[in-house]
């Protein structure tokens, strides 16, 4: 069976800004193309999806990793881990899933353990790659802080990562000012900027150049960014929507 047939459609929802099968596909595709050409992703390769999901990531990486590769996702969300074990670890062995019970005022208003104190479930620098897609994106300042450290501890020594923000720049601030964003980050917080301040982790914003400056107090070398078009900033090539960078634990 195509994994893709296999879907909750009602759980695309959840992944996405009204994402269908088809975005939910692409998004895959992107991220793949990405760590093949820019985080040297091989068959053998030990990588790490952090809010792994419904298995966005995972799934084009069915396609790279060999049953000599390793890949660990983790996420909050019950429905999503049991899926992705029913469906993916039942026809990959080497793809494995955990559920991490942290609390989001979003996404699991219940969940017992302190996002800005959690501890990644896997040892010091044991993966090749590590993979944040849509995760900071709905971390407050301090959670963020914590989950760079921990992505930046379970990396090899020159281990690579993918991981997606909303990055505030002038650029940025000025098309929110006209109302030419898709999301209006006007509600300062604590070190991020927020759409809802009820329920901040709906969507986080940081300032471009304090997010550098924090990746590299955390050892993380910034390879590459492509800026998203969230903000409604024309871009140039492929629209990944979010703000991507390409990171080295150096």
């Amino acid at each position: 069976m195509n994994l893709y047939d296999a879907l909750p459609k009602e759980s695309l929802n959840t992944v996405g800004l009204h994402e269908d099968l088809e975005q939910f596909k692409q998004v895959g595709r992107i991220v793949k193309e990405q760590l093949l050409a820019h985080c040297a992703l091989a068959p053998e390769s030990a990588v790490l999806d952090i809010g792994s999901g419904i298995g966005r990531i995972a799934i084009a990486l069915t396609e790279v990793l060999s049953s000599h590769g390793l890949y660990r996702g983790f996420d909050i969300t019950p429905d999503a881990i049991a899926w992705c074990e029913h469906e993916i670890t039942s026809r990959h062995p080497q793809f494995q899933f955990a559920l991490s019970d942290v609390f989001n005022s979003s996404y699991n208003p219940d969940g017992q353990l302190k996002p800005e104190s959690y501890a990644f479930p896997y040892e010091e620098g044991v993966f090749d790659v590590a993979i944040a897609t849509s995760v900071f994106t709905h971390l407050p300042y301090r959670e963020m802080r914590n989950y760079v450290k921990e992505m930046h501890r379970v990396l090899k020594p020159g281990g690579k990562a993918l991981a997606t923000f909303f990055l505030l720049d002038a650029s940025a601030r000025a098309h929110i000012a006209r109302g030419q964003s898709t999301l209006n980050f006007v509600h300062a917080l604590e070190g991020c900027q927020v759409i809802d301040p009820a329920i901040p982790e709906k969507a986080v914003a940081f300032d471009h150049a304090e997010m550098l400056a924090i990746l590299q107090q955390q050892g993380l070398h910034v390879d590459r960014l492509q800026l998203g078009g969230w903000s409604g900033r024309a871009i140039e090539g492929p629209d990944f929507y979010q703000d991507l960078f390409i990171l080295t634990k150096a």
